[in-house]
């Protein structure tokens, strides 16, 4: 009986089809997101960087708070607001 292949974890891993680039391992298989080789990553097996973005995941570039979000945050304190005035000036 052989032993079970030990699948590295996910990350990022030198290209095996273009060394000077970096590829995503998502555990299973490799994806299409690559990335530039820094200087500092040079030599290095295994370079940590954030994993990408999935599917229905926020945009990195933005800051995370949508218009939805905005107005839900002015609609909480306009409503917390009344709340406590009219609860103190009655």
């Amino acid at each position: 009986m052989e032993p079970p292949i030990i699948e590295p974890p996910p990350g990022w891993y030198r290209d095996p089809q273009s060394p000077e680039r970096l590829r995503y391992w998502d555990g299973g298989m490799w994806t299409q997101a690559t990335a530039k080789k820094s200087e500092r990553s040079y030599g290095d097996p295994l370079i940590t960087k954030p994993t990408p973005p999935g599917p229905g995941s926020p945009d990195p570039s933005g800051s995370g708070w949508g218009p939805i979000q905005v107005l839900g945050c002015i609609g909480f304190i306009v409503g917390a607001t009344i709340f406590l005035v009219t609860l103190f000036y009655r």
